[in-house]
C-alpha cells in the first residue's frame, strides 16, 4: 500500500489526502499492533524529505510551509503519532497482559516493551519525522509542541523500559524454575523469590510502585493456581478415583497454604526490617489463591461423595454388601437406588467440570450448591433406610453388622447422629443379654434334663453361659469402629461385676 498503491493515488484530486494518510496510518497502526509493535506512518509523497543537502532541505522546508494543504497533511499525520504514543506510553506492565499471566509473561512484556520504545524513539529521530516537524515549526503549527512534549516523554519512558526489564530478568531463572515445577516441590522455592522480588522493591528506580509489586505478587499466584490445575486430572476425579485424586488435591491445598505463609512471614520481616512500608493489599495478591483452594475443597467433597455413595475407591467399585433375611434384596434396592440418583448427579455436575479449576468462573457456585443439595437429600434416604432396617434387628451381631456396613456414612452429619443412637440400642442388647446371663446364673437348682449329670451338667451350663455373654464382649471389642457414645465403659462395669467369674 506505502510504496505500489499509494503513490498512485497522489496523481488523482478526487480522493482528499488527508483521508489516505489518516487511512495508511490507521492501517500501518492495526498491523503492527497484532505483533505488540508500534510503527510510524511515514507519509510519501515524493521522496523530497531524503533531501540531504541542509541549503536545500531549508529552502523545501521553507516552501512547503507555505503550502496550506500539505501542511494540513502532516499535521494529520503528526496528530496520529502523538497519540500513538501517548497511547503506548500510558500502557503499564501489570495491566498489559492477561489476568491469568503469570511472572515470565511479565518479564517478557517489559522485555518488549524495551524494543518496542526503543524503535519508536528510532522513527521519530530517522529523517522524515525530523522533516515534517520542522517544516511545521516554520509553519507554526499548534501541534508541534505537544508531540515534540510527547516525545520528551518516550525517552524517559524508554530508559524506564530498560531499568525496569534489567531488574525483572534477575527473577527470570527462578521464574523458569517455578513454571516447570510440581506442587510439592513450589513452597521451597518461594522464600528466594520473595527475597528477590524485595530487593528489587527496595532498590529499582523505578519498579518500586505498589502496583507493580502487587502486579507481580498477583503472577506469582497466578503461576502456582497454574502449576496446581496442571497436575490435577479432573476426568479422574470424575471417574472415582478417590484416593489419588485425594492425594493430588492435599498437596496442591497444602501448596497454596504454604504460599500465603512465606508471604506473611516476608511481609513481617520487610516491615520489621525496612524503612520502606510493606503496604500492599494482601487481598488483591492472594484472593485467588484462596479461592482456588475452596475449588479444591470441593472436589475433595466431590471425592469424599463417590467413596460414600458410589463406593468408590481408585477408579472401581467396591462389591454392594449383602444382607441376610427377608428384608436383604429391599435393602440392596434402596442402596442402589440412592446410587442411581447420585450417579445422575455426578452426570450433572460434570457438564461444568471444565470451569471448576477456574477461579474466575462462578457458574460453579451455583452448580456445586445443587449438588450439595442432592447430597442432602441421599443421606436423609440413608437415615431413613438404616431407622428401617433397625427395625428387625433382635440380636447384637446383627446390630454390629448393620453399623459397619453404614460406617462410611459417619462424615454426614445427619447419618451420624442417627448411628450414634444405633450403637446405644446395640448397647442397650448387650446389656439385656448380660442382665438375662446374670439373671439366670442366680437362679438355684435348677433342673436338669434327665441325661444331664447333676454336678457336670451344672458346670457344663455355667459353660454356656459364659460363652454367650464371651462371644457378646468379643463382637463388641473387635468392633472398633463404632462411635465413643460413652455406654461401652458402662457395660463393661457391669460385665465384671455381674459376672465376676470371668
Amino acid at each position: 500500500m506505502s510504496i505500489v498503491h499509494t503513490p498512485r493515488f497522489f496523481q488523482f484530486r478526487d480522493w482528499p489526502e488527508t483521508q489516505l494518510h489518516r487511512f495508511m496510518a490507521n492501517l500501518i497502526d492495526t498491523r503492527h499492533k497484532l505483533d505488540d509493535k508500534t510503527v510510524l506512518y511515514m507519509p510519501f509523497e515524493g521522496g523530497e524529505k531524503n533531501i540531504l543537502d541542509p541549503t536545500e532541505r531549508a529552502a523545501l522546508v521553507e516552501q512547503l510551509a507555505q503550502d496550506k494543504e500539505y501542511v494540513n497533511r502532516m499535521e494529520a499525520c503528526v496528530i496520529h503519532w502523538t497519540r500513538q504514543v501517548k497511547d503506548l506510553l500510558s500502557s503499564k506492565g501489570h495491566g498489559a497482559i492477561s489476568e491469568n499471566a503469570g511472572p515470565l509473561e511479565e518479564i517478557e512484556y517489559w522485555k518488549n516493551r524495551c524494543a518496542d520504545l526503543a524503535g519508536v524513539r528510532k522513527q521519530l529521530e530517522s529523517p522524515m519525522v525530523l522533516f515534517i516537524i520542522d517544516m511545521l515549526a516554520h509553519a507554526k503549527s499548534d501541534y508541534v509542541t505537544t508531540f515534540k512534549k510527547q516525545a520528551s516523554e518516550l525517552k524517559m519512558g524508554s530508559k524506564q523500559a530498560e531499568t525496569n526489564y534489567r531488574f525483572v530478568s534477575v527473577l527470570k531463572e527462578s521464574c523458569h524454575h517455578l513454571a516447570e515445577a510440581t506442587p510439592s516441590e513450589i513452597p521451597t522455592m518461594m522464600p528466594k523469590i520473595l527475597k528477590t522480588l524485595r530487593m528489587i522493591w527496595v532498590t529499582s528506580e523505578f519498579y518500586n510502585t505498589v502496583d507493580l509489586i502487587t502486579g507481580f505478587l498477583q503472577k506469582l499466584s497466578n503461576e502456582i493456581i497454574k502449576r496446581c490445575c496442571e497436575s490435577i486430572n479432573i476426568d479422574k476425579v470424575f471417574q472415582g478415583y478417590v484416593i489419588s485424586s485425594r492425594k493430588t488435591l492435599n498437596t496442591c491445598i497444602d501448596c497454596c497454604t504454604s504460599w500465603e505463609e512465606v508471604y506473611d512471614k516476608t511481609a513481617s520481616i520487610h516491615h520489621k526490617f525496612s524503612g520502606l512500608q510493606w503496604n500492599l493489599d494482601r487481598d488483591a495478591v492472594l484472593s485467588q489463591v484462596n479461592g482456588f483452594i475452596q475449588r479444591c475443597k470441593d472436589l475433595l467433597e466431590v471425592c469424599e461423595a463417590q467413596e460414600v455413595f458410589a463406593r468408590f475407591e481408585d477408579g472401581y467399585q467396591k462389591p454392594m454388601p449383602q444382607f441376610g433375611g427377608r428384608r436383604g434384596l429391599d435393602i440392596v434396592r434402596s442402596l442402589k437406588s440412592v446410587e442411581t440418583l447420585f450417579d445422575h448427579s455426578m452426570k450433572i455436575l460434570a457438564v461444568h467440570k471444565r470451569s471448576i479449576l477456574d477461579v474466575r468462573s462462578t457458574t460453579w457456585h451455583e452448580d456445586f450448591s445443587k449438588f450439595r443439595k442432592v447430597m442432602k437429600d441421599l443421606e436423609i434416604m440413608i437415615q431413613n433406610l438404616l431407622l428401617s432396617i433397625f427395625e428387625t434387628v433382635t440380636t447384637v451381631e446383627q446390630g454390629i453388622e448393620i453399623l459397619d456396613v453404614f460406617m462410611h456414612f459417619e462424615n454426614h452429619e445427619s447419618v451420624k447422629r442417627t448411628i450414634e443412637k444405633k450403637t446405644v440400642d446395640v448397647f442397650t442388647l448387650v446389656k439385656t443379654e448380660i442382665n438375662a446371663v446374670s439373671q439366670e446364673l442366680s437362679i438355684k437348682g435348677k433342673a436338669l434334663t434327665h441325661q444331664q449329670p447333676k454336678f457336670a451338667g451344672a458346670s457344663h451350663r455355667v459353660r454356656a453361659l459364659k460363652r454367650r455373654v464371651e462371644k457378646i464382649m468379643t463382637i463388641i471389642d473387635r468392633a472398633f469402629f463404632l462411635p465413643s457414645v460413652g455406654s461401652i465403659a458402662e457395660i463393661r462395669a457391669s460385665y465384671r461385676k455381674s459376672l465376676p467369674w470371668v
